[in-house]
């Protein structure tokens, strides 16, 4: 059954500290950023798994999606990094998994040009499948690469190419039956691939409550290292210790497939997952590893926003009245990422709007800041004159220096430019905001 969060108990479970996390982990990514809009490792790094998950393109890809999850307006930075991503060389033949990566990285764009980039790159990916309609790549048939594909082709195909794909995945599974290892003929079920099956599935428009999912979501839940929070990766590299990649993927995956919005272990990974963050914003694959990754910083931003944006949902009253009447969470909870991540596209692709009012509102940067404040006065207020507007503005340390007879009419010019604008209206002299810009 499902139990109401209050705000205070939200707040208690760190929402504070999340902000703080994602901000830490934006300002790091935008430091990393190279001038051409591409993301590198400085130095060299142990390289674990197929060498094209290190090339600047896969890494690009992941460093823009990660910035389009927690800071969709930084678009110079975004679209730097979606231009170079669709600039890039790749070999028909190359590996299917750099492929989709490259049209996961230019999936927010939206030009003519970057449209036919999308349907270039879509009909390559789906050239390179196989007859049971899956993709075969290193090891065979990789869960790895299935999701890595999905994360490209979701939304650009219809149920007839998820089907194949779902269906061999439903009858491909560990040889213990439980949920998935690395490919098709793995003995024993992992914890990051059968989540990277499972998400693929929940991609391709599986239910959440399928027999065979959730039997693998008992299994993740009962992988958690209770002593250290968090959850392992695989047999392949880190069986027995919370790495950020095998948490924050297993965060992301139960809270798209538990019934319990609430269950402890989630919190835990999640506590886990703040405290492994580095001093410069970005994750380490483990505690004691050598530095931040992309791939990793990734995840754990994906897992810390998804666990944040359901928190502040469900104190939302339509949302718990809707939860009276749902008898599986999952469905709803599933349903508001998915709002979610429309948002945040939906925030890049028209920021030209935010971007433009900045710069109409004045010609300096003196002016348009405070112009900008004015606004935040008005909209907390119901109509104010000239000289209420010059007091409020007072309140600010930065405008302490104010007074009637030499700035009077500095702000009055500035109201009336507002008015100008249409961001601002004014009656019998009193100015006043009804939509918040």
């Amino acid at each position: 059954m499902f139990i109401y969060v209050t705000k205070k108990k939200i707040s208690a479970m760190g929402q504070n500290n999340i902000n703080i996390a994602l901000e830490h982990a934006k300002n790091y990514l935008l430091q990393q950023q190279n001038t051409n809009g591409s993301w590198t490792y400085e130095n060299a790094v142990n390289i674990q798994g197929p060498e094209h998950l290190h090339r600047p393109l896969f890494l690009t890809s992941m460093a823009l999606n990660t910035l389009l999850l927690i800071a969709p307006r930084n678009t110079a930075a975004i679209s730097r990094a979606i231009h170079y991503v669709s600039e890039q060389k790749i070999d028909e033949n190359d590996h299917v998994d750099l492929l989709a990566s490259q049209l996961w990285g230019i999936k927010a764009g939206n030009t003519r040009r970057l449209e036919e980039k999308k349907e270039e790159l879509l009909n390559l990916i789906l050239k390179r499948r196989s007859p049971e309609g899956i993709w075969r790549e290193f090891s065979g048939a990789s869960n790895l690469t299935l999701y890595g594909v999905m994360l490209g082709i979701r939304d650009l195909v219809e149920d007839s190419i998820y089907a194949p794909l779902r269906a061999w995945l439903l009858t491909h599974k560990a040889q213990d039956g439980i949920g998935w290892g690395l490919h098709e003929n793995f003995e024993s079920t992992q914890v990051s691939f059968s989540t990277n099956a499972m998400l693929t599935l929940l991609y391709a428009g599986e239910d959440p409550l399928n027999k065979d999912i959730q039997q693998a979501k008992e299994f993740l839940l009962s992988s958690h290292l209770t002593s250290e929070g968090g959850w392992p990766s695989s047999a392949l590299t880190i069986p027995k210790e919370s790495t950020t990649y095998g948490t924050a993927l297993t965060i992301i995956t139960l809270l798209h497939t538990h019934e319990d919005l609430q269950d402890e272990r989630v919190k835990k990974g999640i506590s886990w997952l703040l405290e492994t963050q580095l001093p410069n914003g970005s994750w380490p694959l483990r505690r004691d590893g050598q530095g931040g990754e992309y791939y990793t910083t990734y995840y754990a931003v994906k897992a810390l926003r998804y666990y944040q944006y359901l928190q502040e949902q469900l104190t939302k009253h339509e949302v718990r009245v809707l939860l009276k009447h749902v008898e599986h969470p999952c469905y709803l909870a599933r349903y508001l990422f998915r709002m979610h991540d429309l948002e945040m596209l939906a925030h890049y692709r028209n920021s030209f709007g935010f971007d433009l009012l900045e710069r109409s509102l004045a010609t300096t940067e003196a002016a348009t800041q405070r112009r900008k404040t004015i606004l935040d006065i008005l909209s907390s207020h119901s109509a104010l004159d000239c000289a209420q507007v010059l007091d409020a503005l007072k309140e600010f340390n930065t405008y302490k220096h104010l007074n009637k007879r030499s700035h009077l009419a500095q702000i009055k010019n500035d109201l009336d430019a507002l008015v100008k604008l249409g961001l601002v209206h004014e009656h019998r002299r009193r100015y006043f905001l009804v939509r918040k810009i």
